[in-house]
């Protein structure tokens, strides 16, 4: 179960300016989760964390929540199109040979405290690294997978199948604009 509370000062506005979360969600200053590679975007996880809203502040044009909707600290991976959890997502909780569906992988999202192996290439071949969270958290943030030194995500599975371990970014908030280039 998750929970969105909007909170503002008149009722007759709709801003979204003040957020109190449970569990993970994305606000995109763009239609269609900036699907066009460009806009401002804030990440927030936690329960009953409140937070002020930043870049997206009354712009949210769209909204999107991570992970599994019935168990927010329960094993998953989300994939996203390009980088800053823009465009296409591929949520899965169980291994996966070929993702399809995604022309590219620019970011992600991990949920549960597992680590997850993602590999370049289908079939779990190709360059491979381990993901987890970091200790005592339950989410990782990957807001631009080249920063890992990451291409792209063919396939992926729980557990760790490499020597390489990176531990992801899990900060309650994240807040990032990208201008139209």
């Amino acid at each position: 179960m998750f929970l969105l509370e909007t909170i503002h000062d008149r009722p007759d506005e709709i801003p979204v300016d003040r957020e109190m979360v449970l569990q993970r969600w994305i606000f995109y200053s763009e239609a269609y989760y900036n699907s066009d590679n460009f806009g401002g975007v804030e990440w927030i996880h936690g329960d009953d964390f409140c937070y002020n809203l930043g870049t997206t502040n009354n712009q949210v044009s769209s909204l999107r929540y991570a992970g599994d909707t019935n168990d927010w600290k329960f094993d998953s991976i989300t994939l996203f199109q390009f980088d800053l959890f823009f465009g296409l997502e591929y949520f899965e909780w169980a291994d996966t040979t070929d993702v399809q569906g995604m022309p590219a992988v620019g970011s992600l999202i991990i949920t549960g405290q597992n680590y997850w192996t993602v590999y370049s290439s289908t079939n779990f071949s190709g360059n491979r690294v381990c993901l987890g969270v970091q200790s005592g958290q339950y989410v990782g943030f990957a807001a631009d997978l080249n920063e890992y030194g990451i291409t792209t995500v063919r396939s992926f599975r729980r557990g760790c199948f490499s020597d390489e371990k990176i531990h992801l970014n899990s900060d309650q908030h994240g807040v990032v604009s990208k201008i139209k280039e």
